[in-house]
């Protein structure tokens, strides 16, 4: 419900081309929510835990360097790391 949550906040926005997640193939190295602003090539790249504790910014840095490698989408892109609690809410 979290995820669903913020991911109707950055629709509501409106200044994203794209919204969405990601996850590879084996469903490891999820991550929660990717809003692309194809226009202006920049991205926000979102890990959601409930507890703001939890969100590890290395291991978000590390699964959006595999989704690069496996994609090849966002080469180029202006990329911010953010993690979204219950706190953001």
């Amino acid at each position: 419900m979290l995820e669903r949550y913020f991911r109707t906040k950055y629709v509501e926005h409106k200044k994203f081309t794209r919204i969405g997640g990601y996850w590879n193939r084996k469903g490891e190295n999820e991550m929660d929510l990717i809003a692309i602003d194809e226009l202006n090539n920049k991205a926000d790249v979102i890990e959601i835990k409930r507890n703001a504790d939890n969100i590890s910014m290395y291991a978000l840095k590390s699964k959006y360097d595999s989704f690069v490698i496996a994609t090849g989408e966002l080469n180029g892109f202006d990329i911010q790391f953010l993690g979204l609690s219950m706190a953001d809410m």
